[in-house]
C-alpha cells in the first residue's frame, strides 16, 4: 500500500529549483526556485525532506556566507560522493526580497556536501550569466566531470560568447569548452535530459527531450542524444507537426536503472489538454529500444534494468549493443586535458550514513540470535524495566509536546495542498499506446492556436497529477520569456545548443 506524503503549508511552494536526493541518508534537499505569483520571496533557506519520518525540516548549511536563491538553473547530484550541484539560474523579484530592476542570470556553480552541510559558490567558466540549461554527471576523470549545455546565455554583461558545451572537472575545479558535431538540435531552453551508458563506459549517452524554442518554434516534441566522448548529436524522434502542437518544456527527466527515462510534467504553449491523460502526463523512454515493443517510447517496466546501446548510437559511434564504441573523440578537442579525462575511471569510497538508520538485522532478527542472547537479556531484565519505564515516559512527553506544536502550527499557518511533485496519486502503470507517444488529440477545434503562431497564444499547465489550481495555470511556464518566440529578459539575450 502506498504511503501518503505531504508538505506542510509553511514550507514555501517554489518552481524552477532543484531537489538533491541523498539515497544514503534517505532524504531530499530542496534548493532554489522562485515563489508563486502573488507571494513574496523569503530570504535564502534550504529544506530537507526526511523520507523515513515523512517530515520537512530546515537545513542548516555552513560555508557560503550569503547564499542566494536562484531559479531555473541546472542541477545534478553525485550520490557516490554525496554532492549536489546547481549551475547558473535567475535572480529576480520572484527569488530575492527587495530585488529591483530586470532579472539577472548568474555565473556561479553551487556545490553542496550532503554529509557535512557545506555549501560553496565556486566560479563558472566565465562571467556570462546562464540559465534554463541542463547539467549531468559523468563518472570519468579522477573524481568525475559535469557537462552543461543548452539554455540561455545572458550575454549583456560582456556582449559576446561562443556556442559550446561546458565541461567541469571536479578534481581540478577547471572548466573547459567543447564543440559538438552531428545533427545539432535547434536552440532551446527548459528542456529535460539525463544520461546513461553501457557497462564498458565506451560511450556516455545524454538523452534530451523537448524544451521551449525561440524563433523557430514555441516548443519542441523531439528527442536527441548527445553521445560522449565523441560529442556527437543524434536525432532519434520528432513529431509530425512542425511546430508541434504538443511540444512542451519545463518537464523533468529521470533515468531509472540505466535503462528507462521518465519524462514528467511541463507546460504546453500550443495545446490546452493533457497529451497523456491515462498516464497522468507521464511518458517513458526505453533508452535501448529493448522494451516489449522494441521502440523508444514504450510502457514502463519495473523489471527492465539492462541498458543496451540502440542502433542510432551504434550507427554514429560504432561498437555494438554492449558497448565497444570506436568513435571515442571529437574531430578536435577543445583542450588536451579533455582527451585524458575521458580515459580515466574514478574510484569512489562507499558512503556511510551520517545519521542512525534502521538496518535489516534490526528489523528482522533470526531465532538463533535470540537464543544466543538469552543470558544477557535475563541478567538485564530488572535494570531494563526501569530504563524502559523512563523511556516510555519520555516518549509520551515528546509526543504530547509534538501534538501541541502541530496544533499551534496549524492555527498559525493555513494548510495548503502539496505541489504536483508531492501530490498523492493512486499507483498505476503508465498507459501504453499502439505506435505513438500520444493519445488521440480529440476536441481540438477550439483549443489549438497553431494557426496564430507566432502571435500571442494562451498557455496552460498540463501535469495531469495537478488536483488543484496551479498558480501558473493561467499564464503558462513561469519564466522570463514571453509569448512565442521566447526571448531573454534583456536585450541581446542569446542561446546555446552546440
Amino acid at each position: 500500500m502506498a504511503s501518503a506524503y505531504s508538505k506542510p503549508g509553511h514550507i514555501p511552494t517554489v518552481s524552477g529549483g532543484y531537489t538533491w536526493a541523498d539515497e544514503t541518508n534517505k532524504c531530499f534537499y530542496q534548493f532554489g526556485g522562485e515563489f508563486a505569483p502573488g507571494t513574496s520571496p523569503m530570504d535564502f533557506s534550504m529544506w530537507t525532506y526526511d523520507v523515513l519520518l515523512n517530515q520537512w525540516n530546515t537545513t542548516e548549511t555552513i560555508g557560503e556566507k550569503n547564499p542566494q536563491r536562484v531559479s531555473y538553473g541546472a542541477g545534478t547530484q553525485v550520490e557516490s560522493r554525496g554532492l549536489g550541484f546547481y549551475f547558473g539560474g535567475w535572480l529576480s523579484n520572484k527569488t530575492t526580497p527587495g530585488w529591483t530592476g530586470p532579472p539577472m542570470a548568474t555565473t556561479g556553480l553551487m556545490r553542496f556536501d550532503m554529509s557535512t552541510g557545506d555549501l560553496q559558490n565556486t566560479t563558472g567558466p566565465d562571467n556570462i550569466g546562464r540559465a534554463e540549461g541542463q547539467l549531468v554527471f559523468l563518472p570519468v576523470s579522477d573524481s568525475g566531470v559535469l557537462v552543461y549545455f543548452g539554455g540561455i546565455e545572458d550575454s549583456y554583461r560582456n556582449g559576446s560568447f561562443d556556442a559550446t558545451i561546458h565541461v567541469y572537472d571536479m578534481a581540478s575545479s577547471k572548466w573547459y569548452t567543447q564543440t559538438a558535431s552531428g545533427d545539432i538540435p535547434d536552440t532551446r531552453r527548459q528542456f529535460c535530459a539525463d544520461v546513461t551508458w553501457p557497462d564498458d563506459q565506451s560511450s556516455f549517452n545524454i538523452y534530451l527531450y523537448g524544451g521551449y524554442g525561440f524563433e523557430k518554434a514555441a516548443a519542441y516534441d523531439d528527442v536527441y542524444i548527445l553521445s560522449l566522448p565523441s560529442f556527437t548529436w543524434i536525432k532519434v524522434f520528432s513529431s509530425d507537426d512542425v511546430p508541434s502542437q504538443v511540444g512542451h518544456g519545463g518537464c523533468s527527466a529521470n533515468v531509472v536503472n540505466h535503462a528507462q527515462m521518465l519524462v514528467i510534467g511541463g507546460w504546453f504553449p500550443l495545446y490546452d489538454k493533457c497529451d497523456a491523460p491515462e498516464g497522468q502526463g507521464q511518458h517513458n523512454m526505453v533508452l535501448g529500444y529493448n522494451g516489449g515493443d522494441s521502440k523508444l517510447w514504450d510502457k514502463f517496466s519495473p523489471q527492465l534494468d539492462d541498458y543496451v546501446v540502440p542502433s542510432p548510437i551504434i550507427a554514429a559511434v560504432g561498437g555494438g549493443p554492449t558497448g565497444g564504441a570506436t568513435k571515442t573523440s571529437p574531430a578536435t578537442w577543445g583542450h588536451p586535458d579533455l582527451a585524458t579525462y575521458y580515459t580515466l575511471k574514478p574510484t569512489f569510497t562507499a558512503r556511510s550514513a551520517t545519521r542512525s538508520l534502521p538496518s535489516a538485522t534490526e528489523s528482522a532478527s533470526g531465532g538463533s540470535s535470540k537464543k544466543s542472547n538469552v543470558a544477557a537479556i535475563a541478567g538485564g531484565t530488572v535494570g531494563g524495566l526501569v530504563a524502559l519505564i523512563v523511556l516510555l515516559c519520555l516518549i509520551l512527553f515528546c509526543l504530547h509536546r509534538r501534538k501541541k506544536s502541530l496544533k499551534k502550527n496549524e492555527a498559525e499557518t493555513p494548510s495548503s495542498l502539496p505541489p504536483a511533485e508531492l501530490a498523492t496519486t493512486v499507483p498505476h502503470e503508465m498507459a501504453d499506446t499502439d505506435a505513438s507517444k500520444y493519445v488521440s488529440m480529440h476536441d481540438q477545434a477550439g483549443s489549438i492556436a497553431l494557426a496564430q503562431y507566432p502571435g500571442h497564444v494562451q498557455q496552460h499547465s498540463h501535469s495531469a497529477s495537478h488536483e488543484y489550481n496551479s498558480p501558473y495555470s493561467a499564464q503558462g511556464p513561469p519564466s522570463y520569456g514571453h509569448a512565442p518566440p521566447y526571448i531573454s529578459p534583456v536585450e541581446g539575450g542569446h542561446t546555446v545548443s552546440e
